[in-house]
């Protein structure tokens, strides 16, 4: 920092990463690829109006981010000893789902909400997805895949291969019935995974909730592979008969409204964008984040139990 902005000053912790600021900049060195939130929150905590990013993690994503964002913010990359400002990579929108129309009646026959986001085809009962569809390897026929994240489905192929995909799905619903509902276990994990997900059915059930006339999912700008990392759910629909994105999540997370408007990017970017989480998680951390997006974009909290 000294040698090439003549910056010396305490350095701070910013997650894994590190900061400083001086007369008005900050500097943030930040490690993964979730960490653009992180990073802007701090620097507006040290009065900076000047925010330079060095990300070696994905630095064209992070750099296509920061461009959502109002306040000043060059990212950067390391080349050897030197730093390159990075270019923004563009959004990949993927290939599609599989072409699949009986799997998909079929999962509808059980209860379960169809959901396409991107290359992903899948049933989920309140957000939690309980059978994937995906391309076989030899002939790229779709296959079903039931359970509830991947070593969920690789256990049920071994242990219950013998039944059939509505017997498998029916299997797991059953047990999901009496876990994953309001009056659950709260503490039960399938009770508490993929929170967002769950806010984003009962909005589509509901979209009155958030002010909305009716609301479709839509794929995330980054794809849901994991189950325990946070993550937001994207949804598109209309709100007084205009083209809106919704994006739910759970929790007080930064990073969800850098998540947020990276999906506005690739859903729809000249609609305006409804960043809705239940009204106690509506902080001004993240009040002030949205307010500094460059286009359009507004909290939409959500009153009472979300979970229904």
């Amino acid at each position: 920092m000294r040698d090439r902005w003549g910056v010396d000053a305490p350095r701070s912790n910013v997650g894994t990463g590190a900061a400083m600021a001086a007369d008005g900049r900050a500097f943030v060195l930040v490690e993964g690829d979730h960490s653009l939130g992180a990073a802007l929150a701090w620097a507006r905590r040290a009065g900076a109006t000047e925010v330079h990013v060095i990300a070696d993690e994905a630095p064209g994503v992070v750099a296509r981010q920061a461009g959502e964002f109002a306040t000043d913010i060059h990212v950067w990359r390391t080349s050897g000893r030197e730093l390159v400002a990075a270019e923004p990579a563009p959004v990949e929108p993927g290939d599609g789902p599989p072409d699949a129309p009986d799997l998909v009646a079929l999962m509808e026959s059980e209860g379960l909400d169809v959901v396409v986001e991107g290359d992903r085809l899948a049933g989920e009962y309140r957000g939690l997805e309980v059978v994937r569809v995906v391309r076989a390897l030899d002939d790229g026929a779709p296959i079903l895949e039931v359970g509830v994240g991947k070593y969920d489905r690789a256990l049920t192929a071994m242990m219950h291969g013998d039944l059939d995909g509505r017997a498998s799905i029916a299997r797991v619903v059953e047990q999901l019935r009496s876990i994953r509902r309001p009056d659950g276990p709260p503490n039960h994990p399938l009770a508490t995974l993929v929170p967002e997900r769950w806010l984003r059915t009962t909005l589509i059930a509901d979209p009155g909730l958030v002010g909305c006339d009716e609301l479709f999912a839509a794929p995330a700008a980054e794809p849901r592979d994991r189950l325990r990392p946070r993550g937001v759910a994207a949804a598109t629909g209309t709100r007084d008969g205009e083209p809106v994105v919704v994006v739910c999540t759970v929790g007080v997370d930064l990073e969800s409204v850098v998540l947020a408007a990276d999906t506005r990017l690739l859903v729809d970017p000249d609609a305006p964008l409804l960043l809705a989480l239940p009204a106690r998680d509506v902080l001004p951390a993240i009040t002030s984040m949205v307010a500094d997006l460059r286009r359009p974009a507004e909290v939409a909290p959500v009153e009472g139990d979300w979970r229904r």
